[in-house]
């Protein structure tokens, strides 16, 4: 449990540092293109303004915003650009290539059509940032080389971005290493935990044992009194708690099932499923079992038959009168599946998740009379969990179902290994 409580603090930690270092990233280069393309815009507006030409240094101070694009005594030989004039109906009256050394005139052509074939008064041509505006008597259309621009957006991107993969590194080492630390106090609120269920359980076993001792004696000396049974009754139940608290205690340390061996789950449930047969008959309730031969697992076989037993006692239970109960043990894909269905009144559907939960029912008046602590169902969670497996609950069309995943051994790890014929067997 709490290796699963350190994985998923680590995995939110650098979930979250992911997700604020992307925004970051995002804003950054979006904000780096807006005011690149703003600035070649500005100059584009300068430039037409000034009948296709870079207007002469004003010795003005130049704006200090980001966008703002300084004209300064170098800028009339720093900037690459060309400019198409047009008449009124669109013809080319004149072409200005002085400022730029890498465009031709077939260049200009292929410019200027895909220019005019956007319908945008601003966009982008490869490395060329165009600009058409109206004039008197026509039009102008300006093509300004923004390659170092996009360069150096590019550029900061790239940074930006392994900038960004090597603090995400650096971070999510450091917190592997602290983890330990950053949990610790849910460690130690855990191990008091476990060893106050421990130490209780020790201090109530001996005034059971003795109340126990003590009726089974009055019990013989008059065994009419029902009260007498009433006690026993009760201080059986609470015995039998005590024990299931212990094993709950147990099964939240780091590794419950040390010793794990390859065993046969379909004998395992072969070797439980009539005991349950018997009590459903009983009970008035038709039970159909298929069980498919030869799956094998690795785990703790005891631990694995009390997660059966608990389900399928769970379904004789609380199974409606006269329903069927439906069990079922098979190969599916990478899983070994056990299912127990059976019709019971209707629950809802915020509930379902809660079974799993100590002490929870989803009717507190059944308690009694079915003789349950609702503790049950979060033992077979803990149990399936600590095998690496997932438990489910469904509850559909008034049948409430319950899933059990578990690994199977690997093929060739069994102890015969299983035919491929190898099918559902029922009874």
């Amino acid at each position: 449990m709490l290796n699963r409580l350190r994985k998923k603090f680590i995995l939110v930690a650098m979930g979250a540092l992911c997700a604020v270092l992307a925004v970051f990233v995002i804003i950054l280069n979006c904000v780096n293109y807006s005011v690149s393309t703003a600035a070649a815009d500005q100059l584009l507006v300068t430039i037409s303004e000034n009948e296709g030409a870079v207007p002469e240094y004003s010795g003005e101070r130049p704006g200090q915003m980001p966008w703002d694009y300084p004209i300064t005594e170098e800028t009339q030989y720093e900037t690459r650009y060309f400019a198409v004039h047009l008449d009124e109906e669109w013809s080319v009256t004149r072409v200005q290539l002085e400022h730029i050394s890498a465009v031709t005139g077939t260049d200009v052509e292929d410019y200027l059509e895909q220019a005019l074939a956007s319908g945008e008064k601003f966009g982008y041509l490869g490395q060329y940032r165009f600009h058409l505006c109206e004039q008197s008597g026509g039009w102008l259309l300006i093509f300004l080389d923004c390659s170092n621009q996009l360069r150096s957006v590019r550029n900061v991107f790239l940074i930006s971005l392994a900038g960004s993969l090597l603090i995400l590194a650096g971070t999510g080492f450091l917190v592997f290493l602290l983890s330990k630390r950053a949990i610790q106090p849910m460690v130690n609120s855990a191990a008091r935990q476990k060893q106050f269920v421990t130490d209780a359980s020790h201090e109530l076993r001996t005034p059971l044992t003795a109340i126990l001792a003590a009726c089974d004696l009055m019990i013989m000396d008059d065994p009419e009194n029902e009260w007498l049974g009433t006690v026993r009754h009760e201080a059986s139940r609470m015995s039998a708690l005590v024990t299931q608290l212990v094993s709950l205690a147990r099964l939240d340390e780091e590794d419950p099932y040390p010793e794990q061996r390859l065993f046969s789950i379909s004998r395992t449930a072969w070797d439980i499923v009539p005991t349950f047969q018997a009590m459903a008959k009983s009970k008035n309730h038709p039970f159909e079992v298929k069980i498919q031969e030869q799956l094998w697992m690795y785990g703790e076989e005891t631990a694995i038959q009390r997660v059966i037993s608990i389900l399928l006692d769970n379904a004789v239970k609380y199974a409606q009168e006269g329903g069927t109960i439906f069990s079922s043990l098979y190969r599916d894909r990478r899983s070994i599946c056990f299912e127990t269905r059976n019709p019971c009144p209707p629950i809802v559907g915020g509930d379902l998740p809660r079974l799993f939960d100590r002490f929870y029912r989803a009717d507190p008046s059944r308690t009694r009379s079915t003789g349950g602590s609702g503790i049950g169902l979060s033992m077979a969670k803990a149990i399936v969990e600590a095998h690496g497996g997932k438990i489910s609950v469904q509850y559909r069309n008034d049948t409430i179902c319950f899933r059990v995943r578990l690994r199977p051994a690997p093929e060739g790890q069994t102890g015969r290994r299983p035919h491929r014929g190898a099918g559902l067997f029922s009874s």
